[in-house]
């Protein structure tokens, strides 16, 4: 019996037999046979942490070398390393039996976890475990936009919009707004909202943690509407002869305005054709030129047909 020992890699597919000789100086060759030496897995690069936004996807990856084929098994832990279980496909998790294992939709409650990967290859039986690496979940931002002077207007009042913020926790946050899908310049948290500016409001937020991962939310929509009125609105008044002038414009489209201001002789000291859009524009008048005294206002359509009157004081 030959017994070889320190057996090592080099040695793979080394042929070996025995030479047989007798007393009468005769020799009998046996069969040849072949030493297989089967290298271990070894890991080359160990999965590392990661760091993603609630709701993200990412991956933890591992390679490794071996002279057989190579078997893989992740493994999550979730009370920091204390004890593992095998993860199989589903859920969060595809991939559980390859060299990537691809997590999608992470909550945060999957915060912490650590995973691992045992390789292995076909005929040996003791696993080599990868390094544990770490998944950190960051929370989204959260964002309240709410209307502190209602939803609904008419000319000459306002609504304010205020973005609140949830806490930070040690990032940093930043806001952007948007009206009716499209961005628009906002400094600070709060927008006054007047009558022409009705549409669909809402705030996006950016969280910056310190490690530079950037997680973003925003708010539900708040949508500010026009108050259908048949009133003709003329403020202020009393004034010094500047107002503004707004009717209701049925359906919104684009059309033609004629505002007419006669004296209390029936003198005309104001003829004056507007553009107007949306369901109230705000047509601002200029009589400081006027007397002080009472003046009617009418607001025809573009042919000169009088829709509405009314009066104002300059004084």
């Amino acid at each position: 019996m030959y017994t070889v020992t320190g057996t090592t890699a080099g040695q793979n597919g080394n042929q070996y037999r025995v030479v047989a000789t007798s007393a009468c100086a005769t020799s009998t060759t046996s069969n040849a046979v072949t030493l297989t030496v089967i290298s271990p897995v070894i890991v080359g690069t160990q999965p590392v942490n990661r760091e993603i936004c609630a709701g993200g996807n990412t991956t933890f990856s591992i390679t490794a070398s071996s002279s057989q084929t190579i078997t893989y098994q992740w493994q999550v832990s979730t009370n920091n390393g204390g004890s593992w279980t095998n993860i199989t496909d589903g859920g969060i998790y595809a991939g559980t039996g390859t060299a990537t294992l691809s997590l999608t939709n992470a909550a945060v409650g999957n915060n912490t976890y650590q995973y691992r990967c045992l390789v292995n290859n076909i005929t040996c039986t003791n696993p080599v475990n990868s390094n544990a690496a770490v998944l950190t979940v960051r929370a989204l931002p959260t964002v309240i936009l709410s209307a502190g002077g209602g939803t609904s207007l008419l000319p000459g009042k306002t609504t304010t919009l205020t973005a609140t913020p949830g806490a930070s926790n040690g990032g940093i946050l930043a806001t952007a707004w948007f009206f009716n899908n499209n961005p628009i310049s906002n400094i600070g948290n709060t927008r006054i909202v007047n009558v022409e500016q009705v549409g669909t409001y809402r705030v996006n937020i950016l969280k910056t943690y310190p490690s530079g991962l950037s997680c973003s939310n925003q708010s539900a929509d708040v949508v500010i509407e026009a108050t259908i009125s048949d009133k003709l609105f003329i403020f202020p008044s009393p004034n010094d002869g500047r107002f503004t002038v707004s009717y209701y414009n049925n359906g919104g489209t684009s059309t033609q305005r004629r505002i007419i201001i006669h004296d209390t002789k029936g003198a005309r000291v104001y003829d004056r054709q507007f553009n107007i859009t949306g369901a109230y524009t705000l047509l601002p008048i200029d009589l400081r030129s006027a007397n002080r005294g009472i003046y009617f206002v009418s607001v025809g359509d573009a042919g000169g047909a009088k829709l509405v009157e009314g009066k104002v004081h300059i004084r």
